[in-house]
């Protein structure tokens, strides 16, 4: 249905346009003039052909106007648009044709010389081509009649006129900017003699402006850059910051826009600015920062100052900012961009601290670096001062490699208790190497960057305090002690059995005592341990010497030897008083010695090995006797005793032997009366037998 509608409407669109076209071939004014009457075979016409509105064809489209008189035979005539044809007298049709369409047609009955001007369905039209600004025509396009294959350059002006025949006709407009680009309008015009102005608008800026400013909306006038407008990839127009802030485009077509921009010569960045059919004034954000001010902060948060630092910032267009940050934590970057940069912290003293990246939005940026200002805190671990001639190195360790920070040989003028030593910026987490050498002794230790930065080092020394007593428990007096420590050798008395040595390194030390010329004391002792309490072999020996029934042998002599093999490491000697004692002091006891005891009285001598660990000795002289002039121990007196007694008896026993016998010989020689003896003598004989056995007994005891 709806096919059959279309075809019906194109159907009676044809006819109308045939009926339209039928009517235009037909002159809107005639003019004939007869000249004279005709009086031959052949008579003068002269057919001017004029525009619609009566006016001349431009000299420059004749060349598309034909005419023609038709009769019996056909006269033509083209590129004139004023003839004269000499034709014999009759019936004609004038047919004037131009650009192939038939805009004139005459039928004219010839008898004399006839003049005839034809007001033809020609006519002028103006083309004006407008761009975006209604006020400003464009110049320099290509107007196309595509019906006809007319083709027309502007030029310079900004109108092109067309002599054009009534109807329909098809145009194309083609702006051509520069060699960056064209666009092109195609329509249909429908001619008549009232169509004597034809504007065509483009999408075109007669004029486009590209201002070019800051983020901060300032102008980028100053600035060392530039910029380069592209169009379909063709450079269009640049601009110098140094001396202009808006680039002018003129005749400029719409669409996309590449906009590079430079900075110190390297691009920074591109963008993409969309021209439409709305705005001919468009402002480019450059996306540059006049002045960067980076602040640098320490791991505390603290400013980042130091005469050992310098830092170092990489743009993200590769250009090198470095400043010492002696006076000042902040780096200024004059004309930068936002973005990723590097940052570098030198110290002259490790080399590189930190080497890392920041991200800049803005025209500050403040950044805490892990880095701390580092001291070390130099305190004994258990002295109440440092003394003098303490060397120390420290080292900072980096990438297996040792860097000298700081020295000293004396770290100390002997009076301090803490030491403050200041060292450099460090990175947090970083390894610091100590070497302190002290008496001979070198202590390494390590310490980690962390914290406030401050490090506490104990230096390895302890005030020493030796205690030293006898086996007694008794402290001893006026005995040397002698202390050896690394090079360091120290010497004093021992005064209520103690010593003191202030600052002693850190190490195993050597003790010696020296009693009475005796070495008691031979020890390794740790200095660590702060007070050390020693038990010298001494004693003190009390030796009692007596007799028999506990009596004191007064005035005998004591005396103690200390041997070594053969030689004699010591001796004292001492008289026993009236209770029979006498007192040894400080007897050295050395472990592989031997130690005898010898006591002397008169002609008694008393010798004794002594273990050692005896605090008494008692010592039995045996005198029974002791008198000035005669003294005999106990043996003696019962020698001499045995003797006596021996004697008497052996005089006893005769004489009891003597009286048995005579009274056995007695009894044998009573004579009367046996009978009543007889129980008697029995009796006689037993208490005999029991006597004889009282004797042997009494024998026993005595022998």
């Amino acid at each position: 249905m709806m096919r059959k509608l279309l075809v019906t409407l194109v159907f009676l669109y044809f006819l109308v346009s045939l009926v339209e076209s039928l009517n235009a071939m037909t002159p809107n004014t005639v003019n004939i003039k007869p000249l004279y009457a005709n009086t031959s075979s052949v008579v003068n016409v002269t057919v001017s052909v004029l525009t619609c509105d009566g006016g001349k064809l431009d000299p420059n489209y004749l060349k598309y106007l034909r005419v023609e008189i038709k009769g019996n035979e056909t006269y033509p005539s083209a590129g004139e648009d004023t003839k004269l044809f000499q034709i014999p007298p009759g019936n004609y049709s004038i047919i004037v044709e131009y650009l192939g369409s038939i805009v004139s047609r005459y039928n004219l009955s010839v008898v004399n010389n006839t003049k005839v001007t034809l007001k033809a369905n020609i006519t002028r039209v103006d083309f004006k081509v407008m761009g975006l600004l209604s006020s400003q025509p464009l110049r320099g396009y290509t107007l196309s009649v595509d019906t006809f294959g007319l083709l027309f350059n502007s030029g310079s002006s900004d109108t092109v006129s067309v002599w054009l025949p009534f109807g329909n006709i098809q145009y194309t407009v083609i702006y051509r900017w520069g060699d960056w680009g064209n666009t092109t309008a195609s329509g249909n015009l429908r001619v008549s003699c009232s169509s004597n102005l034809a504007v065509v608008r483009l999408p075109v800026w007669n004029i486009l402006y590209f201002g070019f400013s800051l983020n901060d909306g300032s102008s980028v006038l100053g600035l060392d850059g530039s910029a380069e407008v592209y169009y379909l990839g063709k450079l269009t127009g640049k601009i110098d910051f140094k001396s202009d802030d808006k680039l002018k485009l003129e005749g400029a077509l719409t669409g996309p826009y590449t906009i590079r921009i430079y900075l110190h010569g390297k691009k920074i960045g591109e963008k993409t600015v969309i021209v439409d059919e709305k705005a001919w004034q468009y402002n480019v954000s450059v996306n540059v920062l006049r002045n960067l001010f980076v602040k640098l902060n320490d791991a505390n948060n603290q400013p980042l100052v130091s005469q050992d630092l310098v830092g170092e910032v990489r743009t993200p267009i590769g250009i090198v900012v470095n400043q010492s940050l002696g006076e000042s934590n902040v780096i200024i970057i004059p004309q930068t961009t936002p973005g990723d940069y590097n940052l570098r912290i030198t110290s002259t003293l490790i080399g590189v601290v930190y080497d890392g990246k920041f991200t800049v939005t803005s025209d500050s940026a403040e950044i805490q670096l892990p880095l701390l200002y580092t001291s070390l805190i130099f305190k004994p671990e258990a002295s109440s001062v440092i003394p003098r001639d303490i060397s120390v190195r420290v080292f900072y360790i980096s990438g297996g490699k040792e860097i000298l920070l700081w020295t000293t040989t004396s770290l100390s003028d002997g009076s301090e208790s803490i030491k403050r030593v200041p060292l450099s910026v460090l990175p947090v987490g970083s390894s610091v190497k100590i070497e302190i050498l002290y008496a001979g002794i070198k202590y390494t230790s390590f310490s980690t960057v962390s914290g406030v930065g401050l490090s506490q080092v104990a230096l390895p020394l302890y005030d020493l305090i030796i205690k030293v007593y006898d086996r007694n428990g008794d402290p001893l007096s006026g005995c040397s002690l002698n202390l050896t420590a690394g090079n360091l050798q120290l010497s004093t008395r021992l005064r209520g059995g103690q010593a003191f040595f202030p600052s002693i390194p850190k190490s195993d030390a050597r003790v010696t005592v020296v009693c009475k010329g005796v070495t008691v004391i031979d020890e390794i002792i740790p200095v660590a341990s702060g007070n050390i309490t020693l038990t010298a072999p001494l004693t003190t020996l009390r030796v009692v010497v007596k007799s028999w029934f506990d009596r004191p042998v007064v005035g005998s002599r004591v005396t103690v030897t200390l041997f070594s093999g053969n030689r004699t490491l010591y001796s004292a000697s001492d008289v026993t008083d009236q209770s029979g004692t006498a007192f040894l002091t400080d007897i050295p006891v050395l472990p592989g010695s031997q130690l005898m005891l010898r006591v002397e009285y008169g002609s008694y001598v008393y010798i004794q090995r002594l273990q050692g660990d005896e605090n008494t000795v008692r010592v039995f002289l045996d005198i029974l006797i002791d008198t000035p002039l005669l003294k005999l121990s106990f043996s003696q007196v019962i020698i001499t005793g045995i003797i006596f007694l021996s004697l008497g008896l052996a005089t006893v026993i005769v004489l009891r032997r003597h009286e048995r016998i005579s009274a056995f010989k007695n009894m044998f020689e009573v004579g009367a009366g046996e009978e009543e003896e007889k129980e008697s003598l029995i009796q006689r004989l037993k208490n005999l037998f029991r006597k004889k056995k009282e004797e042997e007994e009494e024998e026993d005891i005595f022998f």
